[in-house]
Formats: C-alpha cells, structure tokens, sequence
C-alpha cells in the first residue's frame, strides 16, 4: 500500500480565515448606500413637489395680472412675466426645474383657460358680423401679447389664434345664415308686393301693367326655387293661385261701371254671362260667382240704406222749407239751393215746384 510522503519539515499550512465580519460591514455599507439613495429621491421628491408648487403660484399670479382689465384713463399697468433659469446650476437644480415646468404648464393652461372664455364673449357680441369680430379679437390679441413675456409668446399666439380661428368658422357660418334669411324674407315680400300690384292693375282695368306685374312676381317665385328656399309643387301653387286672383279681378273690374252707376241689374246679368276660363276649376268658379253677387248685393244694400237716409233729410229739408214759404218768412238762397239739390230725382223734386208756386 503506497504511503503519502513526508514533505520537508516545517510546511506552512495557512489557517482558515473567518471572514463574516467583512460580510457584515459589505452589507451595512449596502444598506447605506440603498438608505441614501432614499434619502436622496425624497429630498428630489420634495424640492420637486415645492418647486412644483411655487411655479404654479407664480403662473397663477402673472396670468390673473394679465386678465385685469387694462386701465381705461392712463398708462397701461406694466406686466413682468416671471422668468425661468437659464444656465447650468438651474439645469442641476431639481427643485428650479419643477419650478419652470410648473410655471410653463400653469401659466400656459391658465391663458388658455382666459383666452377661450374671452373669444367666446366676443363671438357673443358679434354673433354674425365676421368683420367686426375679427377687429375685436385682433385688439384683444394685441393687448394679450404686449404683456406675455418673450418665451410664452409663440405658444400664446397659438392658442389664442386656434380659438379665434374656430370662432370665426361659427361667426361666419351665422352671418350667411342671416344673410340668406334676409334676402328671403326680402324676396318674400317682393313676392308679395307684386301679387298685389297685378292684382290692383287688373281692377282698375289694365291688363298690360297687370301681366307686367305678374311676370315680376313669377321670376321672385322662381329665385325662391333656385336658392333651394321653395320647392318646385310650392311655387307653382304661388303662380296659380295669383293668376286666379288677377283673373278674378279682371272679371269684377267689368262689373265695377255697372256697380258705380247703381245698375245692379244689369251688373248681375253680366255676371251670369261669364264664361269659365281654363284656369279655373269648377268649384273655384262658383267660388268667384258667389263672391262677387256678394259684392253687389252688399253695394246694393248701402246704396239703398244711403238713399233712403237722404230721401228722409230731403223730405225733413222740403217740409221746413215748404212751411217757411209759406208763412212768408225770407229764406236764403243758399238754403234754397240745398233743398233743391236734396230732391233732385225724387218724387220730392215735384212737391218742391208746387209749395215754391203756391208761395
């Protein structure tokens, strides 16, 4: 059996070494290290929260100094913006970054906020007048940007020319509505207007200037139908039915002679002998027939109601008279007159001869 051999005498053989001391220290030292890291994030956590906090104060402070009404008698209040820090120190600074973050974010929404809330007042005021909504809100601009500091004004201006950009759309898109209602209603009324005047020229006997108005009111009708405000079965109701009514009117001016000179006989007659045009239907004829033996009877009955009141004043004239003559009083020639015209064409006018003869 091989036997290990023996080495030289006094060999050094190192001893183990107890090395769970180090360990320890390693490990607190890591502890340490991870303790100061903590440390570390909650002091950047509240310089940033403080940072944070005195940025958004200050942008709330400048924003409301820039939203004050500007003093209407007077220099105008000067505005400094608050500033951020510019360099390397700021850079490394935690809390001055939050501050500038905070300030611009603040200040930017609060401008904003302002901004849109004045666009829309003065869309409010000019509803529907494009231009002098752009005049206002181009002042407004103005006066905005004079006291927005350097490095806010381009995002300012942005978002202050989206609002008016958007604002303007709806200022215009009113404004086109109103003027399209104006121009209809305007239209509306010359429709009117012309129905009338071919109506009232066919009265009084002119059929030319009748047409003439009719042609007018037809080309109204028509732009309605061009501009999409009436429908093609709607216009042409319009145009008949005002051609019915200039026919009608034709038709009782013929009568009118007959009615003035108190023939209603003969105005009656005339009617029956009208023919049916084509424009008419059945039941708009007999419509037309119905209304104007109406309009006759009704003159009829006024003439014989204010003939009957004058042959009464005329026989109460003539009774006064005839017993004044008789008593040999003096009457005037005026009053002589006025009897004599009172009777004229009655059976009076022969009482009046006879009292004047027996005087």
């Amino acid at each position: 059996m091989a036997q290990k051999p023996i080495g030289y005498y006094g060999e050094f053989r190192p001893t183990g070494v107890d090395t769970s001391a180090a360990r320890r220290f390693e490990a607190l030292a890591g502890i340490a290290d991870q303790v100061g890291d903590i440390a570390f994030q909650i002091g950047a956590k509240k310089a940033e929260q403080v940072g944070a906090e005195k940025g958004a104060k200050a942008a709330r402070e400048y924003a409301a100094k820039l939203a004050k009404p500007q003093p209407e008698v007077g220099p105008p209040e000067e505005l400094s913006p608050p500033e951020t820090k510019k360099g390397f120190l700021a850079s490394m600074s935690i809390e001055r970054q939050a501050y500038d973050a905070a300030l611009k974010t603040g200040f930017l929404a609060q401008v904003s906020t302002d901004s849109k809330q004045q666009v829309e007042r003065i869309a409010a005021q000019y509803p529907n007048d494009v231009q002098a909504f752009k005049i206002n809100a181009q002042q407004y601009t103005q006066g905005l940007l004079e006291g927005v500091g350097d490095e806010y004004r381009d995002s300012v201006q942005a978002t202050v020319d989206n609002y008016i950009a958007n604002a303007e759309t709806a200022v215009f898109k009113n404004e086109v509505a109103v003027n399209r209602k104006n121009a209809a209603d305007s239209i509306n009324l010359a429709i009117n207007l012309t129905a009338d005047d071919a109506a009232a020229f066919a009265r009084s006997g002119d059929p030319i200037q009748a047409e003439t108005s009719l042609l007018e009111h037809s080309n109204y009708i028509d732009s309605q139908v061009l501009t999409g405000d009436l429908s093609i079965d709607d216009a042409e109701r319009l145009k008949r039915e005002t051609r019915i009514r200039v026919d009608s009117e034709e038709f009782k001016s013929q009568l009118d002679s007959d009615i003035e000179s108190h023939s209603y006989t003969e105005a009656y007659k005339k009617l029956q002998r009208f023919e049916k045009p084509e424009n008419f239907t059945s039941k708009e004829w007999e419509s037309f027939k119905a209304n104007s033996a109406t309009e006759i009877s009704r003159d009829q009955s006024i003439y014989n109601a204010s003939k009957k009141v004058a042959n009464e004043n005329a026989k109460k004239l003539l009774t006064s008279y005839s017993t004044s003559i008789a008593l040999g009083w003096s009457v005037s020639e005026e009053e002589t007159r006025k009897v004599e015209q009172a009777v004229l064409g009655t059976p009076l006018e022969a009482e009046l001869e006879l009292a004047q003869n027996l005087a």
